[in-house]
């Protein structure tokens, strides 16, 4: 695959990923507890939602990522949704969905830290980045790229993955939450 490589943001900065998380601010659920629980069980179980399950109002809105991914990944392919994801986890210094995508692009034969990219792929990865490093404030150069290739309800659904997607990496970074053993 030709085009630029991406280098992560902990490259640049020196990294986040000395400052391993060890433990969450806030004890989660316990998990058999959790499972008890028949509405809970329509999400994954992890780190992440058994310190979600604290509020069901925030465990559901907060896993409405998870429809927005697909939506994502329908229109620009599961690789560069992975790829957005994680551009946007690395700009956020959130480990733990950092890590997450890390391990979703290991397992599926790349090296995180040298990824070549398409042109495609490293207009929608800056315009993540830009969204997250600038909260929204991006440049015009950055938007009309992504305007080129993609519809109003498109761009509306990577700009609303963008926010979850930040939104996930601001929780999980005030709360520390664990890693899970992805």
């Amino acid at each position: 695959m030709q085009g630029a490589l991406f280098t992560p943001n902990f490259k640049r900065s020196g990294g986040f990923f000395t400052n391993q998380i060890v433990m969450a601010k806030i004890p989660p659920i316990d998990l058999l507890a959790l499972m008890g629980r028949s509405s809970a069980i329509q999400y994954p179980l992890n780190n992440l939602t058994q310190i979600l399950s604290h509020s069901r109002l925030s465990l559901d809105v907060y896993m409405q990522w998870n429809p927005l991914f697909n939506e994502v990944s329908s229109i620009v392919g599961k690789r560069s949704a992975y790829l957005y994801g994680f551009a946007i986890s690395e700009i956020t210094e959130s480990f733990y969905y950092a890590v997450f995508f890390r391990n979703v692009i290991i397992d599926n034969g790349e090296d995180p830290d040298n990824l070549l990219l398409t042109e495609t792929e490293q207009d929608l990865l800056s315009f993540g980045a830009e969204i997250a490093e600038r909260n929204g404030h991006i440049e015009a150069v950055t938007f009309d790229a992504l305007k080129r290739r993609f519809t109003n309800k498109e761009l509306v659904i990577l700009v609303a993955f963008a926010g979850q997607m930040i939104a996930a990496n601001v929780f999980n970074n005030v709360f520390e939450i664990e890693t899970d053993v992805f």
